[in-house]
């Protein structure tokens, strides 16, 4: 069932000779909803025992209802619209036993997408994944490429832990001369944490480079010293700064993160 555009449902105002009156041609309930693009179509879902096809079958959905401004009920509706025979047997059924015992509807698409999983996917396939990510190290990646890989794989696993126990999982993860820096610090969540090692590997590619530009001077040369540290102190007043403002630590710990970092 195709998701129709904003521009498309947009009602259509004529007006009259005064210019102050406007007659509404087509409702106005075009409000509910409104895509990016001019059509979607919500793929047929066909019920079979394929993890890997169900996934597949997900992420379009999941990268449809990311251009589009849906009411969660008409998320639902969109996509049992799409099911195959098989998974609408499947649906009605499941919508008898919510009545039946006196359950509330599934009104949300992330409450429908809970439940398909549980029904579609076996614990043995998420198991798969769940030993990928407590494995998982940051290794030759990109802090970004890094979390984009944890988020993929706490999904894939099914994962249900604490924040704490998450963002801990991450720090682990982390290069050790890049984790040394962040647990410098207190994030109070895992956002905090995640902004702070981009941060400290930004500044950490900065020192690489400036070092390659300066090989040619001995290391322990005092001015080339008194300039690194000149430089190095530079960047990390922008991290610490953009810390503060961030809210990860007050001005107070602001000095003293810069005195243990250079005492």
């Amino acid at each position: 069932m195709p998701c129709q555009s904003w521009t498309s449902r947009r009602p259509r105002v004529r007006l009259k000779n005064s210019g102050a009156e406007r007659t509404t041609i087509h409702k106005a309930h075009w409000a509910n909803f409104y895509c990016v693009r001019s059509e979607f179509q919500i793929p047929a879902f066909k019920r079979r025992n394929d993890p890997e096809a169900y996934f597949r079958w997900e992420r379009k959905v999941e990268s449809i209802f990311a251009n589009c401004i849906l009411l969660e009920e008409k998320k639902v509706q969109l996509v049992q619209a799409n099911f195959s025979n098989a998974a609408r047997i499947w649906w009605t059924e499941l919508g008898r036993s919510r009545r039946r015992y006196e359950k509330r509807p599934i009104s949300s698409w992330e409450k429908m997408k809970k439940i398909m999983r549980r029904q579609f996917v076996p614990s043995s396939y998420h198991n798969t994944f769940f030993g990928k990510f407590f494995t998982l190290q940051q290794g030759s990646q990109s802090v970004m490429e890094y979390h984009k890989e944890f988020l993929y794989l706490m999904d894939m696993a099914n994962i249900k832990r604490s924040p704490e126990v998450l963002k801990d999982r991450f720090l682990f993860g982390l290069r050790e001369e890049l984790a040394d820096e962040v647990q410098r610090y207190r994030y109070t969540t895992m956002d905090n944490l995640v902004k702070l090692a981009i941060d400290w590997e930004q500044v950490q590619q900065m020192i690489a480079r400036h070092n390659k530009r300066n090989s040619s001077t001995p290391i322990f040369h005092s001015s080339s010293k008194l300039e690194m540290e000149e430089f190095v102190e530079y960047a990390v007043e922008g991290v610490v700064d953009s810390l503060v403002n961030y809210g990860g630590i007050n001005m107070d710990e602001k000095e003293e993160r810069q005195i243990a970092h250079f005492g």
